[in-house]
Formats: C-alpha cells, sequence, structure tokens
C-alpha cells in the first residue's frame, strides 16, 4: 500500500453481488421518475416478476403485497413489490443452510 488511504478488503462473491446492488439502487434512486406505472394489474406484475400468474398467486400466499378492487381485481404497488423482494434472502435455502 502506497499510503494511508489505502485499504485492502476482502470479500465473497456474494458481499460483493451484494454491495453492487446496493450502490447501482441507490444512484437509480437518484434518477428522475421513468414515468413507469406504480399501480400494477396481476398481468403488469406477471410480466415485472417474469412469473405465471399461477405463480404470483401462490407468492401472494407467502407474502407479496397485493391490494384488491374486487376478489376478482388484485392490483400491486410497484415500490411494495420492489420493498417484498428485496426483503427476500439473496441466496436459495440451500446454499444458506450450508
Amino acid at each position: 500500500m502506497n499510503s494511508d488511504r489505502d485499504l485492502a478488503v476482502t470479500l465473497t462473491v456474494g458481499d460483493l453481488r451484494d454491495l453492487i446492488r446496493a450502490e447501482v439502487r441507490a444512484e437509480l434512486a437518484k434518477l428522475p421518475h421513468t414515468g413507469a406505472k406504480e399501480v400494477l394489474t396481476l398481468a403488469e406484475v406477471c410480466d415485472f416478476l417474469d412469473r405465471s400468474d399461477r405463480a404470483i398467486k401462490q407468492l401472494i400466499e407467502h407474502g407479496l403485497p397485493v391490494n384488491y378492487i374486487s376478489a376478482r381485481e388484485p392490483r400491486f404497488i410497484r415500490s411494495k413489490v420492489l420493498a417484498w423482494l428485496e426483503s427476500l434472502p439473496t441466496k436459495p435455502a440451500a446454499e444458506r443452510a450450508a
């Protein structure tokens, strides 16, 4: 090291990935609003999360935040979906158990 300000750090691949994700999210939050819809239909949240409507319905049972206009008209708040996604583990259960 050349100066008192140099620092060497060892990170796992997962730690580095998490650090990069956090920095990208922080920078994206600084950008002006892109005009993306804040309220999503079931079809739109399926596209947004790249999952089938059946899979989304299962995710609702496991905590995916949803509001209902009627029993057959779920709506999803984009920011709540993103917050829920952020709350999920970054590794599959099998990797976390190891």
